[in-house]
């Protein structure tokens, strides 16, 4: 339960942060190609993976790692289609993000 609770309380932080500052031209600084250099955490047994649709993943790669300090999962990356963040205390709650249409958010069981 504690975890579902923290990692909801990432997911509205993030959800939040992502919507305003992303909207506002000019504040997430575009980068060229990103790296996922967090450590890898294997696939897990149990835990939830929230889905984030993005116009722009490198933007929002750049945003999740270094404005919210999250960090990448290198088991779960395959750019440009897909990146999984985390907090290193919790790798069992992630926010995944993938560039498609419609922009809806979407959690994942596992």
């Amino acid at each position: 339960m504690k975890i579902a609770i923290k990692f909801f309380q990432t997911l509205v932080i993030a959800v939040a942060i992502s919507v305003t500052l992303l909207s506002i031209p000019g504040m997430a600084a575009p980068a060229a190609a990103q790296e996922c250099n967090g450590p890898a955490v294997l696939p897990r047994s149990h835990g939830m993976v929230s889905r984030i649709n993005v116009k722009d993943f490198n933007k929002s790669m750049d945003y999740y790692q270094n404005t919210l300090k999250l960090k990448c999962n290198p088991t779960f990356f395959t750019p440009p289609y897909w990146a999984e963040f985390y907090q290193p205390d919790s790798p069992e709650a992630s926010i995944g993000i993938n560039p498609s249409q419609p922009f809806e958010s979407k959690n994942v069981p596992l």
